[in-house]
């Protein structure tokens, strides 16, 4: 699905932030689903709820980034960044990034 400008336009003045994470099982290729990132998202997005950071925080599971032999991959808007070796290990680090452009 292409979503219009003028949508993502709204959308950036209304969030923060928009994190990002491929979720994609390829079947018999590397995969970030099988390294983890469900898991990943389900507890990012828990902790965004009950954080109360749901109005300035979007977590969002997306189709494949490109790069799921290397790790689980995310990227974050509008701040450009993008991980391409991430582990559940990392989620608590993901969580203080967000939490602090949150409060910006």
């Amino acid at each position: 699905m292409v979503v219009p400008l003028i949508v993502m336009q709204a959308f950036e003045k209304s969030k923060k932030a928009h994190f990002f994470i491929c979720c994609r099982n390829k079947e018999n290729k590397p995969n970030c689903a099988e390294k983890g990132a469900e898991a990943m998202f389900e507890e990012l997005k828990k902790w965004a709820k009950e954080q109360g950071l749901k109005d300035q925080i979007q977590i969002t599971k997306s189709a494949c980034l490109g790069h799921c032999e290397e790790g689980i991959t995310a990227c974050l808007y509008p701040q450009n960044m993008w991980w391409k070796s991430i582990r559940p290990e990392d989620t608590e680090t993901i969580k203080t990034l967000l939490s602090k452009l949150a409060s910006d």
